[in-house]
């Protein structure tokens, strides 16, 4: 096998976190990866090694990638995922930050009681975010990704062609089940719809099957007010 076949590396752990969309990129093409969760358990003995010194790092051909919005955006042009049009470009790059930001809601929760000693205030504290993510800053999320999507089968608009775009919202809707929120999609029918239909893209059904672990987990439903689902399931 020459050097430019080799598949790419992922050096993560067995997460579904942030080296989850740049993997679901390569699935929807049927591309093959590796992912090195060995070395990541190794942690922190090779961080000197990586770039920043912080995972997720692709390794592909001579290439050292790091930042996890960069390596998805590079398995999205292996994928051939990204539009050659510019104002496509555009829109997609757009989606893929807003993606980004629930993540980074979803982040906040989990650690908002990083700092504080006490448990029963470090729960308190975190079933507040959890709780705010849910009933505040998801749904607003979720309304921007549904009035982009419109009418539409897939956010390029231009069925049966889905791009990046589409990836990322499937990713992120993805971590939004597995954290136990999927209740929050009640009122999106065209998100759900557009969930089921990304799922049959590629090998992304087999990422799903893997079943590999959460990374975001909200509170149990009895400690939700108005009947939150509980732990994450998988699907």
């Amino acid at each position: 096998m020459s050097q430019e076949n080799y598949p790419p590396r992922f050096v993560y752990w067995r997460l579904n976190s942030r080296a989850q969309l740049p993997m679901l990129m390569l699935r929807a093409s049927n591309l093959t990866y590796e992912w090195d969760s060995y070395t990541a358990n190794t942690w922190p003995n090779p961080k000197d090694k990586m770039p920043f010194g912080q995972l997720p790092v692709l390794f592909h051909n001579d290439r050292v990638i790091a930042q996890s919005s960069t390596i998805s955006r590079y398995c999205a042009k292996l994928a051939g995922l990204l539009p050659t049009d510019e104002d496509a470009a555009l829109q997609v790059d757009m989606l893929m930050e807003h993606c980004k930001d629930i993540f980074s809601i979803f982040s906040k929760a989990k650690y908002s009681a990083s700092n504080i000693s006490d448990p029963d205030a470090a729960k308190s504290t975190q079933k507040r975010a959890w709780a705010d993510v849910r009933e505040v800053q998801l749904p607003q999320k979720l309304d921007y990704l549904a009035k982009h999507l419109g009418v539409n089968k897939f956010f390029s608009g231009k069925p049966p062609t889905f791009n990046a775009a589409d990836v990322a919202v499937f990713s992120t809707l993805y971590l939004v089940r597995q954290a136990g929120l999927w209740t929050c999609l009640d009122k999106y029918p065209t998100l759900i719809s557009h969930y089921e239909r990304m799922k049959t893209q590629g090998s992304i059904q087999e990422f799903i099957d893997e079943k590999n672990n959460p990374y975001f987990v909200a509170p149990p439903r009895e400690e939700f007010s108005d009947g939150a689902p509980a732990v994450a399931v998988m699907f």
